[in-house]
């Protein structure tokens, strides 16, 4: 059987994270005290956690610049939210 995984959004997966972000090729940085940002070859990421920002570099790994939802997409996130 294979291993199961489950993984929370908790501080103890930040360090993860930002290892994760560098070996990505990212640079990170603070922002302000409550803003991170994580740059690369003309990527800035902005997010509140390394979470977050790990988050935003899969978004930009998956789609690149034509990251934004299509109206399908915002539709479905709408019917989505509806469903809780």
């Amino acid at each position: 059987m294979a291993e199961r995984i489950c993984v929370a959004a908790a501080a103890t997966v930040s360090p993860a994270a930002l290892a994760v972000l560098r070996d990505l090729g990212f640079s990170i940085s603070h922002v302000d005290a409550h803003l991170l940002q994580a740059t690369k070859s003309g990527c800035r990421l902005l997010a509140e956690d390394p979470i977050l920002l790990l988050g935003l570099a899969k978004l930009v790994e998956q789609r690149g610049a034509g990251w934004r939802p299509t109206d399908a997409e915002v539709a479905a996130a709408v019917e989505f939210d509806r469903r809780r």
